[in-house]
């Protein structure tokens, strides 16, 4: 994918609020989620300040849509494995599609 745009860096402060609601986010549903304050001020100091958080104002967009058709039957059977452990119904979603379109290519179910 390749985003095009006008990009701007963001703050110490809207970094740190980037961080904690992404986090929130992907931990989330996760029966042992992890959240951005559990780090210790020392080394939550250290790795915020070797983020560089930018925005994008997005203004064109190029994509292809792949799921893993150029991979070996191998790499895709991992992967989808490992979506449908997750417990995630968008996981489950993604590695049925990607099952569906790899048949189509000689590779999946």
């Amino acid at each position: 994918m390749h985003v095009y745009g006008a990009a701007r860096v963001l703050n110490q402060a809207e970094l740190i609020d980037t961080l904690r609601a992404s986090t929130e986010m992907m931990e989330s549903g996760r029966s042992d989620p992890w959240s951005y304050g559990e780090l210790e001020s020392d080394l939550g100091s250290a790795l915020t300040n070797a983020i560089a958080g930018f925005e994008i104002e997005v203004s064109r967009v190029e994509a292809k849509f792949k799921l893993g058709q150029n991979r070996s039957e191998a790499d895709i059977n991992q992967v989808r494995y490992h979506l449908l452990e997750s417990g995630f119904a968008s996981d489950t979603e993604l590695a049925n599609l990607m099952g569906s379109l790899n048949t189509r290519s000689g590779h999946g179910e």
